[in-house]
């Protein structure tokens, strides 16, 4: 289920930094710590809010915006924020927690919440498109906890994609899959005008005991082809990891139509 809030900036012509992971990651966390005030109690006991991770979040879609060595430039224009899981609970409570609160606040920048909006996941094709609301990143197994992050021309890219989405779809659902396969076709026009440089190097603020983390994710249109519960699962919770940071959020689009996709509708 997918979440939309459109908020409305205080104080025109705002500036916020390039990358507001981190603070929108403390935002939703900070939502939870209030699911009991507002949700049923019954509910919420039988999850640990605190530690959930089967949801993404967007990067804020700021109309007619500037960028200003490492910060966005903002207007008087509403900006709309992204969040979808698939658990409807998490989304719902999320709505109501932020409805309650009224008022959002990022950095330093406060937005007034005009509206929430909720939408149902689509049916999806049998080989689906996509483009990203937001990078997505994919590390390898490793012993230390250094990251070694998976790029677009790594030949064993579908193997570490199938293997982790498959264990963070068997984590939220309690279940195995038979023979799950997923694999990534990146858009080839796409590769070809960026000239194959597809990658973004997003910071991410105090992660865990790290201090940051620089990821280097993939930022392209896409076509997955697998599991159909994969599949969904990706669209629902995000593709590859760290997507409780805001990574690998996709937008389900009409093939060749990527400006006419389901979700940046305000």
């Amino acid at each position: 289920m997918l979440l939309r809030l459109i908020l409305a900036p205080q104080v025109p012509n705002y500036s916020i930094p390039i990358n507001v992971n981190t603070q929108v990651r403390h935002l939703i966390r900070l939502a939870t710590r209030s699911f009991h005030r507002f949700c049923d109690e019954n509910v919420i006991k039988e999850k640990k809010w605190q530690s959930f991770d089967a949801y993404t979040f967007s990067q804020l879609h700021i109309p007619n915006r500037k960028i200003n060595e490492n910060r966005i430039m903002g207007g008087e224009e509403p900006t709309t924020l992204f969040i979808s899981s698939p658990d409807n609970v998490f989304i719902h409570c999320l709505e109501t927690v932020f409805k309650e609160w009224e008022v959002i606040q990022i950095q330093t920048t406060r937005f007034t919440l005009v509206r929430t909006e909720t939408e149902e996941s689509p049916d999806l094709e049998d080989v689906p498109h996509f483009t990203c609301l937001s990078p997505i990143a994919l590390s390898r197994p490793q012993r230390s906890k250094a990251f070694m992050f998976v790029l677009p021309q790594d030949y064993d890219l579908n193997q570490l994609m199938t293997a982790s989405m498959t264990r963070r779809y068997e984590e939220f659902y309690g279940k195995t899959l038979a023979n799950p396969k997923l694999s990534v076709e990146f858009d080839p026009d796409y590769v070809l005008r960026k000239k194959s440089k597809i990658t973004k190097l997003i910071n991410i603020h105090k992660y865990e005991d790290m201090g940051f983390l620089k990821v280097k994710s993939l930022f392209s249109p896409l076509v997955l082809r697998g599991t159909p519960e994969l599949l969904l699962f990706a669209y629902e919770a995000g593709l590859g990891e760290f997507t409780d940071y805001g990574f690998g959020m996709l937008q389900h689009v009409i093939p060749d139509k990527y400006i006419r996709g389901r979700r940046i509708t305000t």
